[in-house]
Formats: structure tokens, C-alpha cells, sequence
């Protein structure tokens, strides 16, 4: 499925893109969760086991960090483990705001027997594609997630000089806020 958004060819490919990546990130994550799912656990309560696993213990800013998490949802998800027994709080004495999150035993016990077979799971999925390919997908996704932060501007939010340039110098193409009724409404009550 491609969009339907007719603009330039560099937007068009560019959404096409993110389309498949998008669908094929939803339809693997799916399949890979049923297992985690299955045992009762949100994935993203699962992935707080796995990180403290293998990361031991850290703060829940630490946490939400390295999940990509909010930390809202983070303390959602460690009060669920929490009362279930599988992780322990423990607030700093220096500093009250900062809580350190650790497994309880029950807990380690528990994501060892699971991740192996999680992994597996995922495995599955990737059986698609060949050790090589994943190793490509790897490093695409690594350089879209992390290299094209430099180049994001908010075109149309007031980041653009007069003159149609950004703060640095760079030609940035404006926005017809009457094509887009998100930013044709930003700065007015509805």
C-alpha cells in the first residue's frame, strides 16, 4: 500500500517508505508479542523485565530512556510489575525524586525462562530475510533513526526567516497552511 499524496517525487518515496516500514515494524511486532502477550504481560511491561535484566538496575528516567518510553508509562507498567511481585522500588535517600527499579528474584527467574523463547519469536519473523539483509535492515534503521536529526525543521511553526531561509542560512520550502489544517489551526482556539 503506497500513498495517495501527490507531491514531489523525494516526499512521495519518502512516505512510501515509511508506509512499509511502519506496516512491516506493526505486523512483526504483532507476531512477536503473541507469546508475551499470551503470558500476560503488555509488551512494554515485558521490556522493562528485559532491560533490567540486562541492564540491571536504573532509575525509571533510566528506563523510560532506554525503551523510548514516557516515564508516565514506565511507572504504569513498574506499578503493574510491581504488585505482581517481580520488581522492587527503591527511593534515593540523597535526592527523593529519584527511584532506583531492580528485578526481585521471582522476576529474574521469570524473564529468563521467557526471553529465550521471545527471542525465538522473533527470530521467527526475521526468517524472511538473510543474515545479511538483517544486518542491512540494522544498519538502515540505525542511520534513519539517528543521522537525519540535524535536517528536521519545523517548516511553517516561524523557524524560517523572511526571506524563506532558516536560522542557518538554509533554503527551507514553505507550507500552504490552508493544505494542511493541523498547522492552518495552530495558534487559534477551535
Amino acid at each position: 500500500m503506497g500513498t495517495k499524496y501527490r507531491g514531489g517525487s523525494d516526499e512521495t518515496s519518502a512516505l512510501n517508505a515509511y508506509i512499509n516500514l511502519i506496516r512491516a515494524a506493526e505486523s512483526v511486532m504483532r507476531r512477536a508479542h503473541t507469546y508475551v502477550e499470551g503470558k500476560g504481560f503488555a509488551p512494554s511491561e515485558f521490556g522493562v523485565l528485559e532491560v533490567l535484566r540486562y541492564c540491571g538496575r536504573l532509575t525509571q528516567g533510566e528506563l523510560a530512556g532506554k525503551l523510548l518510553k514516557t516515564c508516565g508509562t514506565v511507572t504504569a507498567n513498574v506499578d503493574k510489575l510491581e504488585k505482581r511481585g517481580l520488581v522492587t522500588r527503591e527511593r534515593s535517600t540523597d535526592d527523593r525524586r529519584v527511584v532506583t527499579v531492580s528485578l526481585t528474584s521471582a522476576g529474574k527467574t521469570l524473564i529468563d525462562e521467557m526471553f529465550p523463547i521471545h527471542a525465538r519469536c522473533v527470530a521467527d519473523q526475521f526468517a524472511a530475510l538473510t543474515r545479511v539483509e538483517r544486518e542491512q535492515l540494522r544498519e538502515l534503521c540505525r542511520k534513519l533513526g539517528t543521522g537525519n536529526a540535524s535536517r528536521v525543521r519545523n517548516v511553517g511553526s516561524g523557524d524560517e526567516m523572511k526571506d524563506g531561509r532558516d536560522r542557518s542560512g538554509e533554503r527551507v520550502r514553505r507550507v500552504d497552511r490552508r493544505a494542511h489544517p493541523v498547522r492552518a489551526t495552530r495558534g487559534r482556539q477551535r
